[in-house]
């Protein structure tokens, strides 16, 4: 929980406070929370942690609108239909690719990613489709911190240690040990959570 950490937040940062609240509405909570959630970001953004990955069927149709809380496909075998031969479907990012591939259908079924919706080259049929793809909640089913109950879905570790050398660097104080200490702890962890020793 969010309430856990911030103690040794405040504590790293030299802030001294008496039953800290994250949502407590003065300078220093403000600026922490800030700084909270931008570490939080990014540490949801680098990593396709396991508890942030999501999907959802799309039945036939050649599109299908994306999750509110969609923020990338996930990396491999992102779409497949799930007819017999469960058939991968690629990505396509180019708009005039698009165009063409709309006008002279290949066997090889495309997807593309297009103002909250995703669009296939071939109907997906009475079977749909399956698309993978990571959440940008990383914290108690939204995408921001707001109270010390929240609790993220990385290890909490990862969020103090990024929010302390954000302060630092911030503040214009000695933050390089304490961003590659951070660095390293991410590069475990996210190998930790795929199972990797």
């Amino acid at each position: 929980m969010i309430g856990d950490i911030l103690p040794d937040i405040l504590a790293e940062c030299g802030l001294d406070r008496a039953s800290p609240d994250i949502g407590e509405n003065i300078f220093e909570m403000r600026q922490i929370r800030s700084l909270m959630n931008v570490a939080g970001r990014d540490i949801n953004t680098r990593v396709e942690w396991s508890r942030a990955q999501g999907s959802f069927g799309v039945t036939s149709a050649a599109f299908g609108a994306l999750p509110v809380d969609f923020q990338r496909m996930a990396n491999a075998g992102a779409v497949i239909f799930d007819g017999n031969d469960h058939i991968p479907v690629r990505p396509c990012v180019s708009p005039e690719l698009w165009q063409l591939l709309e006008k002279f259908p290949p066997e090889q079924p495309y997807y593309l990613l297009r103002d909250g919706r995703i669009y296939f080259t071939v109907d997906t049929g009475a079977e749909g489709a399956l698309v993978r793809y990571v959440s940008a909640n990383w914290v108690s089913g939204t995408d921001a911190v707001a109270s010390n109950a929240d609790v993220t879905i990385f290890p909490e570790r990862l969020l103090a240690k990024g929010t302390v050398w954000r302060w630092k660097r911030q503040k214009g104080l000695p933050y390089d040990d304490l961003m590659a200490e951070f660095e390293a702890d991410m590069e475990s962890a996210a190998r930790s959570d795929r199972g990797i020793q």
